[in-house]
């Protein structure tokens, strides 16, 4: 009697885990497809890429990405003031130079995501 309770038991849990897994497996699979066929992948992607939405939301994150690493305005302060200290620069075209930082930096930025 015992053998067989477990039997009923082990059939039990097999049989639910092969309803979780069947699912997941189709999924798999289908994304397996889609994913490694390139013909497909290119045809179901390609799309997006000619979308102006998703232009601007990329070229947004990229150039995110690129300001988050380069400091535009503080380099041009620096280049500035290393000119102004080697006596390149007269004081007062150090000082406008250094004016022009914020404007330098908002076109290298403009530039970059256009």
């Amino acid at each position: 009697m015992a053998r067989r309770r477990w039997r009923t038991i082990l059939a039990t849990l097999l049989i639910v885990r092969a309803c979780v897994l069947a699912p997941l497996s189709v999924v798999a699979i289908w994304t397996r497809n889609q994913v490694t066929n390139t013909d497909r992948y290119v045809a179901t992607v390609s799309p997006l890429a000619s979308d102006p939405a998703i232009q601007n939301a990329i070229a947004d994150q990229i150039t995110a990405q690129v300001f988050t690493y380069l400091d535009v305005q503080g380099l041009t302060a620096q280049a500035a003031e290393a000119l102004a200290q080697r006596g390149n620069l007269p004081p007062r075209l150090a000082d406008q130079l250094q004016a022009f930082a914020v404007p330098i930096a908002n076109g290298v930025q403009s530039f970059t995501r256009d």
